[in-house]
């Protein structure tokens, strides 16, 4: 997965600026973009999901990430998982 599958999938709100390991950051809350409609399986679970980001101003790359689903989002009818939390720190 590209990151063009999670800036489509998702709208960013509430930016602002903060400090993170004593570095500059921009920080967006996201969620789902209720334009995207997804088709495959990695667009639709990068749909379910909600967080927060930061991006390093300087280094222009993520600096951390915190995502989590919205529901339970459940793979193959949960016959195979059902995820209910993921969390990615950088």
């Amino acid at each position: 997965m590209g990151i063009e599958v999670f800036l489509r999938a998702a709208q960013f709100v509430n930016p602002r600026r903060e400090r993170f390991r004593g570095q500059d950051v921009l920080v967006f809350d996201f969620e789902p973009n209720p334009d995207f409609k997804p088709h495959k399986m990695v667009e639709k679970v990068v749909h379910e999901l909600a967080g927060v980001i930061w991006i390093d101003e300087k280094a222009h790359d993520v600096a951390r990430l915190e995502a989590y689903f919205l529901g339970d989002f459940k793979i193959a009818g949960g016959l195979l998982a059902t995820c209910r939390r993921v969390r990615a720190l950088h």
